[in-house]
């Protein structure tokens, strides 16, 4: 049964024309036609930022197995790299966007005048969300998350030991400690200068910063912009007529609609790759030959079955027949594995985006209103009339539990890698800028060891210089610099980075000027407490 169409009230706090409109800090204000659109998606994939991602993990490490299974063999490939999860997201936001898009530009059509910028059509949001979709992970450090933790426990561990003392606002030390690759992705688009506002809108999950605390939050304590972009995001939250509040907490924008569907797009392509990827690991097994009387019990039974074939039809209810299969004669074991998951993984795709739209689309009108929600996930329906929001999480435990805590046994050393290059970048900073007007009477004189350490260091670096991604300056604050630092760390591939940290090794120096570093500051700590200025 159609929708009744009925014309958008002119009270809601948001409207779709202004959400969309075309501008960015160009200044220059474009028609909503395919030409600009085309080109912000060629830039962008384009980017030494976003091929890089093709040498990212996603979850597991490149070519990540169980000692003595075979999926791997049978499906053959290495695990999802970040480049292959930003397009599957776009993919699904895209089904999103063909969904919810009808109905939303007929209305605009029929009721509210664009300005003279052409008309809003289902393909500027299918365009929209799937150019936002491959830039929401240009901001991921190597390794994956434990690459975010480990940025944020070096910064604590910094502070603790007074590296920063003087150095850094309140905010600019939440941006450190609570370092979110989400802003790290908006930054990276805000240098594009050919992206517009809608775009990098979509992508702010969390539109406060890292110095606010806002009741709403939808995650405390994440964030969407750096202290650095504050100004900038405020500009494109104003043009763009987003909802902003000065309560209790701090200041803090309730989320561009957009960024709901990007979200859900990201959660759905999540369960698809990671489960794929545990079943090439041998984690989990795919039951070809499953009884579908089989497939019932309680959500705890079906759960740890450890089978595929169970946990999708838990999702989605439908049965996995080998229907799939016919046509094809005779086939190996890895066609028919391919054939059945891709069956399986298509049937979850459409009924979450149904879910996900169809929920949207139910509370369109308090989006725009400025309401908040916890995520479309948790307000979808499936079509057994189960809400997505609890059967959802309930995998995601399920894969946490069997998966994640045994990867993270291999990926948790990693982090140590990229604390001693930071470290590393630190003490070059202090040595060659600002280390004699620093601490202590005894720190005022730079030793010759650690600026030839930093020469060494430094040159080292140069050779993972990717098209010109290091572009950090010694004359600049150390707030900026050690941003610049993370933004150049985040053009670099796992394999770079495992490869920088041995090359340093090799550096006879460079391990004494670290400790003498980390002792030097020890000793400040404990002579001056934990201030921080």
């Amino acid at each position: 049964m159609a929708r009744k169409e009925i014309p958008y009230p002119n009270n809601l706090s948001m409207n779709w024309v202004e959400l969309l409109r075309p501008i960015g800090f160009n200044d220059v204000v474009y028609r909503h036609d395919d030409k600009h659109l085309s080109h912000q998606k060629w830039v962008l994939q384009n980017s030494p930022a976003y091929q890089i991602l093709a040498a990212r993990a996603q979850t597991f490490p490149l070519r990540y197995r169980v000692a003595g299974t075979r999926n791997m063999d049978a499906l053959g490939g290495i695990m999802t790299n970040r480049a292959g999860h930003s397009q599957l997201v776009g993919d699904i936001a895209e089904e999103l966007g063909l969904r919810v898009g009808p109905q939303i530009s007929r209305r605009i059509r029929k009721t509210m005048d664009t300005g003279g910028l052409g008309e809003i059509r289902t393909h500027h949001f299918m365009a929209i969300l799937r150019i936002a979709s491959l830039g929401h992970d240009l901001g991921s450090p190597p390794f994956a998350h434990p690459g975010e933790y480990a940025v944020r426990e070096w910064a604590s561990e910094a502070w603790r030991q007074n590296i920063f003392r003087g150095r850094l606002t309140r905010a600019q030390l939440l941006d450190l400690q609570n370092f979110d690759a989400n802003a790290n992705a908006l930054n990276s688009l805000m240098n594009g200068e050919i992206f517009t506002f809608p775009i990098m809108a979509s992508i702010a999950k969390y539109p406060n910063g890292s110095g606010d605390n806002p009741e709403y939050c939808y995650k405390t304590p994440k964030y969407g912009y750096l202290e650095r972009d504050a100004g900038r995001f405020e500009i494109i939250a104003e043009t763009l007529g987003m909802i902003k509040s000065d309560g209790k907490g701090g200041t803090y924008y309730m989320r561009h609609p957009l960024v709901y569907l990007l979200e859900a797009a990201d959660d759905i392509a999540y369960l698809i790759h990671d489960f794929r990827d545990a079943l090439k690991a041998g984690f989990y097994e795919l039951d070809m030959a499953i009884n579908p009387s089989e497939l019932s019990g309680s959500q705890e039974e079906i759960l740890a079955a450890r089978s595929i074939e169970q946990i999708f039809f838990y999702l989605t209810g439908m049965h996995f027949d080998d229907h799939a299969l016919n046509g094809y004669g005779r086939t190996t074991e890895r066609e028919q594995i391919s054939r059945r998951l891709a069956q399986m993984e298509a049937a979850v795709v459409n009924i979450c985006a149904d879910a996900v739209a169809g929920a949207f689309l139910e509370n369109e009108l308090d989006i725009l209103d400025g309401k908040k929600f916890p995520g479309l996930v948790d307000m979808a329906i499936l079509p057994n009339g189960n809400n997505m929001g609890p059967v959802y999480s309930a995998i995601r435990q399920n894969f946490k539990s069997t998966v994640i805590d045994k990867v993270d046994e291999i990926r948790n050393p990693y982090k140590e890698t990229i604390k001693e290059i930071l470290d590393a970048f630190c003490m070059s900073y202090f040595s060659i800028s600002e280390l004699k007007t620093y601490g202590t009477s005894q720190d005022h004189e730079a030793p010759n060891s650690n600026l030839a350490a930093v020469k060494e260091f430094l040159d080292v670096v140069k050779r993972y210089d990717n098209q010109g991604a290091a572009k950090f300056s010694f004359e600049s604050s150390f707030s900026d610099f050690i941003q610049d630092v993370l933004r150049w760390l985040c053009q670099q591939g796992d394999n770079d980075i495992v490869r920088l940290s041995e090359d340093l090794k090799k550096i006879k120096s460079l391990q004494p000027s670290l400790g003498s570093f980390r002792q030097r500051f020890s000793a400040v700590r404990s002579s001056l407490g934990h201030s921080l200025g």
